[in-house]
């Protein structure tokens, strides 16, 4: 059973380490290899039980990278799971970037009509 709990802790820390690297690539401007660092992030996360506030961090850094790359409906995703699991857990933040999320789908609808497309910020 210790070596199963270290086994474990070793498996979140990789998986942080990986989303923390995520956000230093988005600050180099590569988005593709942040996104392919959170997936990364979010497969082991899945296997770790209590990891819901990391899942929706590496979900948070997914939508930058993916509102960077042009990809709205992508983020539109990411931010949806981050908000699904800070509700699960009750946290304030999920209200925030539920406002965040209106505003995103908002400006997916005027990317319909013709409007400049853009993912909304903070």
């Amino acid at each position: 059973e210790e070596a199963a709990r270290r086994t474990l802790s070793y498996m979140d820390g990789v998986a942080f380490a990986r989303r923390g690297v995520a956000v230093a690539r988005q600050g180099v401007g590569e988005h593709a290899t942040a996104i392919e660092l959170c997936e990364q992030a979010l497969a082991t996360y899945r296997t770790v039980r209590g990891t819901q506030r990391y899942q929706a961090e590496a979900w948070k850094t997914m939508t930058i990278s993916l509102c960077e790359l042009g990809d709205d409906a992508g983020a539109v995703r990411c931010l949806t799971e981050a908000v699904s699991l800070l509700d699960s857990l009750h946290d304030p933040e999920a209200d925030v970037l539920r406002a965040r999320l209106n505003r995103m789908r908002g400006n997916r609808a005027g990317v319909r009509r013709g409007h400049v497309r853009r993912c909304a910020g903070p």
